[in-house]
């Protein structure tokens, strides 16, 4: 019973302020260390959702081709504090097309110990403010609007910890700054308007790295 409130409560509008209570005590009875909610329809039941989850401890939350934007979360402060979700380690937002700049950051703010982050299929991204200094993978792909100042400063802020970068088909990016001394793996593949500087600089920025894909950076020379 606890596992279907778990994964029908979201929809049951009609009794809304019954059943996100009847989703948290699922959680807290469950001790749940993943949860995957799949097109969550609105901000309003995303902060349900965020809520129960700081509450629960869980760690690791997928929410795919949720609907959700918060594009004015107003007052920010207030929103930042009922998405606080202290214990997540792995956030998956993958087919999250609406979510905006704005969304992105808070959720992105609201997790101080994230390592691990998804982003995929959204065209509305293109300079959120993203700082996560534990940060080891992160994948933004098929982000077409991404903007190089968004990349640069999460690279920058999880310079030390972060191993694992995708970008593919972030047709936005020209030259964006990957100083990134413990980075292994970084997927450009098909970012159409990369230049040759920005790759150099990347392969003089990330010592470690073993894995490096530019399959259709057309803007890119090629070998004589």
């Amino acid at each position: 019973a606890a596992v279907d409130a778990l994964a029908n409560v979201y929809s049951d509008r009609a009794d809304y302020a019954g059943a996100t209570q009847r989703v948290a005590a699922a959680l807290a009875r469950l001790r749940l260390r993943e949860v995957r909610l799949a097109a969550v329809a609105d901000d309003e039941t995303l902060m349900s959702v965020a809520l129960d989850v700081a509450r629960a401890g869980v760690e690791s939350l997928a929410l795919p081709h949720g609907a959700f934007a918060l594009e004015a979360a107003a007052p920010p402060g207030a929103a930042a504090a009922a998405l606080a979700a202290p214990r997540l380690l792995r956030l998956d937002l993958s087919g999250c097309g609406s979510l905006s700049d704005n969304g992105l950051s808070l959720l992105v703010g609201s997790a101080p110990r994230l390592s691990h982050l998804v982003v995929s299929c959204n065209a509305r991204l293109r300079t959120p403010v993203l700082r996560s200094p534990r940060l080891v993978s992160a994948s933004f792909n098929i982000c077409s609007n991404l903007e190089d100042a968004a990349v640069t400063a999460l690279v920058a802020s999880a310079a030390t910890s972060l191993r694992a970068l995708s970008l593919w088909r972030c047709a936005a990016l020209r030259e964006p700054v990957l100083r990134a001394p413990a980075l292994v793996e970084l997927n450009l593949a098909q970012c159409v308007e990369l230049t040759d500087a920005a790759v150099a600089a990347a392969a003089d920025g990330c010592p470690r790295l073993r894995s490096l894909q530019l399959a259709g950076c057309a803007r890119l020379a090629r070998p004589a």
